[in-house]
């Protein structure tokens, strides 16, 4: 009998678009309002392969090494290795969102909505109400701005600085997690800093109330005071500072991609 045999390159081409649309996978992945139940499985797997294709002119000169296409340990060790740098990035992109669900989950107990709790049904966890409040504007603005543009554009030129089949050693390094940290709560206390003055200038008051006027309950007056107080700098503040930070959060957040792998 004949054997069919398909060409050398493009079974390597093939191969190349594949995991280059793994590393898109991961991307998809990691953000949560693209990843688990609000996007399909096959529908990210369609996006990825599309997305792929459309970055041929990136992809098109990529080279594997043939240790990596003549072993099935090579293939599954490249495809995860693709798979987690798409990750990595998602998580970058969409740090600035969980910055703000931190900064609004502080504001919550600060306010007194500490027990103020609701079911996410994207991550299905509970999750803080002033959080997710300002989680949604975060998404809102996120779009607005380009944030899903920028990514992708940080995702195809990662393939150019980072080839597909590229070895990578330290892509999570000490030095790129402390950064990546020290940065998420950097953004949640610049969000969080003017409500908590305006409520610790409200306890203070508070503080003086109560000792002049000692009949006073002030610990049950305290809390519509405190809620009122922050409910009124949520409609004033929470549209500004997510439109003044935003943009140029998520730029900088993606910019520490190559201290992940630089080392």
């Amino acid at each position: 009998m004949m054997e069919l045999s398909l060409p050398s390159d493009f079974v390597v081409l093939t191969l190349v678009y594949i995991m280059a649309s793994l590393r898109f996978l991961g991307l998809f992945s990691a953000l949560v309002f693209l990843g688990g139940a609000s996007l399909p499985l096959p529908v990210r797997l369609w996006l990825s392969l599309v997305l792929a294709l459309a970055s041929q002119n990136v992809i098109a000169g990529t080279e594997i090494s043939p240790g990596v296409l003549s072993s099935l340990p090579g293939l599954v060790i490249t495809s995860a290795r693709e798979f987690c740098v798409g990750l990595l990035l998602g998580a970058l992109a969409s740090s600035p969102l969980y910055a703000l669900q931190i900064a609004g989950c502080f504001v919550g107990q600060q306010m007194g909505f500490a027990m103020a709790n609701l079911m996410d049904p994207l991550s299905r966890q509970q999750v803080s109400v002033i959080g997710q409040l300002k989680y949604l504007v975060g998404t809102w603005f996120w779009f607005y701005v380009g944030g899903h543009l920028v990514m992708t554009a940080a995702l195809v030129e990662s393939l150019e600085v980072l080839p597909v089949g590229t070895p990578v050693f330290s892509l999570l390094s000490a030095g790129g997690m402390r950064l990546w940290i020290t940065e998420l709560f950097m953004l949640s206390l610049k969000v969080v800093l003017p409500y908590f003055g305006a409520l610790f200038l409200a306890e203070v008051g508070l503080g003086f109330i109560a000792r002049t006027v000692p009949q006073l309950n002030v610990f049950m007056l305290g809390f519509p005071i405190k809620i009122l107080l922050a409910l009124f700098l949520l409609a004033l503040l929470t549209v500004a500072l997510v439109k003044g930070l935003l943009p140029g959060a998520v730029r900088d957040f993606l910019m520490m991609f190559h201290a992940f792998f630089q080392g």
